[in-house]
This record gives C-alpha cells, sequence and structure tokens, in this order.
C-alpha cells in the first residue's frame, strides 16, 4: 500500500509541477505556481519514477503552462491530496483557510450524519390550545410547532418550482387535522417556530442573496424553501417570505379552509401554552435523503436549516451552535479547528473558512466509517448525477469520481473522493480563491479537473496522456489513460 502510495504522489507531482509537491510531515509551506526551471544537464540522466514515465501527457500539458503562464490561474490555489489512512500525498497551502464555497456542505452533511443519524425525520406537530368541543370547535387557537423541516412544501411549490426536492407535504398535516374531527376554530393558527433563535440571516451574507433568491430567510418553521409564491401577469412568481413562519401558518389556514374547517382569525405568530393538546403530526423523509439533495444539486436553504438544527439538537439552537456542533461531531479529523470557521451550512457566507487539509479529511472519515456506503451515496458523481453530470464525461472518471464542487464570484473549489479500485481510496481538494477574470475562472476548473484524472490515472497503474476533458456542450476528445479511448456517456 505504502509503494502505491508513493506513485500516486509522483504521478501528481509529474502533473502539476512545483505548485503540488509531494508531503512531508512538515510540508506545507506556500510554493509558487507553475514548474520549476529545467534541470541542469548532467552526466547521468535524471531518475524516471514509473509513475511519471507512465504519463508523458501530463509532462506535455505543465510544459505549455510554462510556456503561457498568463493560462495559469491567478489568484489563490490551495490543494491537497491524500490516501484513505489520512496521509498526505500530496499538497500545497493546504492548511491555509480558504472561501470554501459549497464544498461546505460537506462538513454539515458529514456532522448531520453523525449528530442525527441518516434515518432521522424532522417531525412538525399542530396543537388546539384547547380540546375540540363535540361538534368539533376548538374555543382557541391552532398552533403549529415547527421541528426545523426544512423541505415542508404545498403542492404549488412541488408541482411548478422544484419536483425534484424532497418534500413533507404541509397538505398532509392539513388533512390529518380535518380527520381528527376539527370543524371550526374561534381563534387564529399560531406559528411556533421557537425551536430555533430568531436569527434568520447568517453572518457574512449580503442583502442581494435573498433578491436573488440564492437563499432565504432560516426559520425554524417554514414552507416552500421559505418563499412566498403568487402570480402575477399570469406568471407564477416567488420572493423570500418577510416571515417564514407566519407565511406558514398562513398557508395552512388557507389549507384548513380548503377543507371546511372554518378559522375565524388570522394566521400570526405564537408560542406553544402550557396544556395544549397535539392534534396531528407530519414527518420529513429521512435525513439520508435531504442530504442527498443537498449535496447533488447544492440546495442552500436546505444546508442552512441542517445546520442550524445540529446547534438545536446539542442545545445551542444559533448559527454559532451550530458550527460547534459540527466541528464537535468531527473531533476525530485531525485539522486545526480554531484556524477555521463555519459561519453557516452551506458555504454562501464570506465570512467561512476552510482549508483543503479540512476537506480531505472530512472526505477520508466518512468514507472509511461506517456511514461511508449512505455517504458515497449522497456524492454527485462525474458524469452521472448532480452538478457533476457534465463534468469528466469522456474520460475514465465518468462513475469514479464523488465531488462536491463550490462556486462563489471569485472562487472555484472541488473536494473529491475516488474510491480505489483495490479499497486504497483517494481524497481530493482544490480550493481557488480571488479569482480575478473569467480566464481565471476556467483555469481554476480546468486545475481541478487534470488533477482528478491524474489520480484516476495513477490509481489504475495506466499509461497514456491525461488531459483536460472537453467543456460540457461539446465533443469530449479521446482520452486515453488505460491505453484504449474511453467510450463513458454523461448519465443522470
Amino acid at each position: 500500500m505504502i509503494a502505491r502510495h508513493v506513485i500516486v504522489a509522483a504521478t501528481l507531482a509529474v502533473t502539476l509541477g512545483a505548485c503540488l509537491q509531494p508531503a512531508t510531515a512538515a510540508d506545507h509551506r506556500a510554493t509558487p505556481l507553475g514548474l520549476p526551471p529545467p534541470p541542469p544537464p548532467t552526466t547521468a540522466p535524471a531518475p524516471t519514477t514509473a509513475a511519471s514515465a507512465a504519463h508523458p501527457g501530463l509532462a506535455a500539458l505543465l510544459e505549455r503552462l510554462q510556456r503561457h503562464p498568463q493560462t495559469r490561474p491567478r489568484g489563490s490555489v490551495a490543494v491537497a491530496v491524500t490516501a484513505g489512512d489520512g496521509s498526505l500525498l500530496v499538497t500545497r497551502r493546504a492548511r491555509r483557510p480558504m472561501l470554501p464555497a459549497s464544498t461546505t456542505k460537506l462538513v454539515t452533511a458529514a456532522a448531520a450524519l453523525r449528530i442525527l443519524g441518516p434515518g432521522h425525520r424532522f417531525v412538525t406537530r399542530l396543537y388546539a390550545t384547547r380540546p375540540p368541543d363535540p361538534s368539533g370547535v376548538v374555543d382557541g387557537d391552532l398552533v403549529i410547532v415547527g421541528g426545523g423541516d426544512p423541505v415542508l412544501s404545498t403542492r404549488l411549490y412541488r408541482r411548478r418550482v422544484n419536483m425534484t426536492r424532497p418534500a413533507t407535504p404541509l397538505e398532509r398535516l392539513a388533512r390529518r387535522a380535518a380527520r381528527s374531527g376539527i370543524t371550526g376554530v374561534t381563534g387564529s393558527v399560531r406559528g411556533d417556530a421557537s425551536i430555533l433563535a430568531d436569527q434568520p440571516m447568517a453572518a457574512g451574507w449580503p442583502d442581494s442573496y435573498l433578491t436573488s433568491l440564492d437563499t432565504t430567510r432560516v426559520s425554524g418553521l417554514t414552507v416552500d424553501a421559505g418563499r412566498r409564491l403568487f402570480r402575477r401577469d399570469g406568471q407564477l412568481r416567488g420572493e423570500p417570505a418577510a416571515d417564514p413562519a407566519r407565511r406558514t401558518a398562513h398557508e395552512f389556514e388557507r389549507l384548513l379552509d380548503r377543507r371546511g374547517v372554518r378559522i375565524a382569525g388570522t394566521a400570526r405568530l405564537g408560542t406553544l401554552p402550557p396544556g395544549a393538546v397535539e392534534v396531528a403530526r407530519v414527518a420529513s423523509p429521512p435525513l439520508a435523503a435531504l442530504l442527498e439533495h443537498m449535496l447533488r444539486f447544492s440546495d442552500n436553504h436546505l444546508a442552512d436549516g441542517v445546520f442550524r438544527m445540529l446547534g438545536a439538537a446539542t442545545g445551542d439552537p444559533t448559527w454559532r451552535g451550530g458550527a460547534r456542533a459540527a466541528r464537535a461531531a468531527l473531533a476525530d479529523v485531525d485539522v486545526a479547528w480554531r484556524d477555521l470557521r463555519l459561519a453557516d451550512g452551506s458555504g454562501l457566507s464570506r465570512r467561512d473558512r476552510l482549508s483543503a487539509e479540512a476537506l480531505v479529511g472530512v472526505l477520508a472519515s466518512m468514507a472509511d466509517g461506517p456511514l461511508r456506503r449512505p455517504w458515497l451515496r449522497m456524492l454527485p458523481v462525474a458524469g452521472r448525477s448532480g452538478t457533476v453530470a457534465r463534468r469528466w464525461t469522456g474520460t475514465q472518471a465518468v462513475g469514479r469520481v464523488h465531488a462536491k464542487t463550490g462556486t462563489l464570484r471569485d472562487v472555484r473549489a472541488l473536494a473529491a473522493t475516488i474510491p480505489g479500485r483495490r479499497g486504497h481510496d483517494h481524497h481530493i481538494a482544490v480550493l481557488t480563491n480571488d479569482l480575478p477574470a473569467y480566464s481565471d475562472v476556467a483555469e481554476a476548473r480546468r486545475l481541478s479537473d487534470v488533477l482528478a484524472l491524474a489520480v484516476v490515472a495513477a490509481e489504475d497503474g495506466c499509461a497514456g496522456p491525461v488531459s483536460a476533458p472537453a467543456e460540457a456542450g461539446r465533443r469530449p476528445p479521446e482520452h486515453r489513460i488505460c491505453g484504449a479511448p474511453t467510450t463513458h456517456k454523461s448519465r443522470r
């Protein structure tokens, strides 16, 4: 196994030149991006490793980068590649705190699996402040008590906005309330979101995130991913709900009315009073299904809702509580958590900081643990699913790279696990920050593409050129990693 790791490290060193160097226990120094100058002539030829000889295409690629330095991504680049035992094979600024973008969702998902478990369900309960009288009338209020379910939704949202997102139908709760015998309410429907502290926005979120619907306000009781749906000029439109809990109470009141349950008052906020009786409840799909959607489609609202519930589950229902819970759940990952920061669970915040070393550590810890099977199933797969369904097409990385991407305006990130054919996994993290131009964005993506391909090739122990895959929408070139052209096609 040690010899195999040496071959992989040598291959990657050839792939990316001096910007990625084989790691030692103390080697985390910054190195210049690009190739080192050619070695001076010697009387004896320089040693050639089997790995470098097996990948002449990588050497040619690096020569092109050296001749045209403007094609390399400008900005700050951090890289780590590890084996399944956690040993660092290749590193560049691996411990530097960087903006991780949506690769943060890996930390959220891993912590949620450990704290809550893959079968956990979020439960929303309905209470009556007084029992119904013989005619079914509640002389008081109905209170919807949120359980932090981030996928509670109406039929309109499920059918017209997001058909693939896991859902807890709010209609189911209304139907159960009506079947319980309730015919009317003298008061109103209250929404109780007190399971979470009233902190709808994370630190580092600009208001533009709401107007662009990159995310919505986080609440302990929310419906339709925190959106208010409405029609204008014959078109269905959406905007962030000003108060998700009140919006949920309003939608539930409307659903009860359609089932013949008359509500005298109007929807409002309110906490559950003593002596209330439970009328009905509804549970979300299992957490594993929620996390799979969250990772495959990079669902920000879902990620932050789960993140906040980590804090609630451990006694501190704040954003900071979520961060503390996540770090505690991943304490076995041997990284300097004190230097890192989780301002949210989605990676939208400009205050988030993770390192490449932390990301590969989380990947290795989950892939080597008892949750390996559900964990790998959740991750998007190259050429097949989620945000990487059209990535690495036409290469032998298809179906083998389990990866989470991350994107902000000036950030491109990738964290991936490549399960070994012989049981020896490899884990990759590439974080590129401060990208000043579109060309640099493209080169940052190309860097992570080539790195993943090089690991696949080294894992296979095969010869042949390795180059970046074609961009989405273009016919991929023929890639010969194992001496024969690949025939993989993108599949969802």
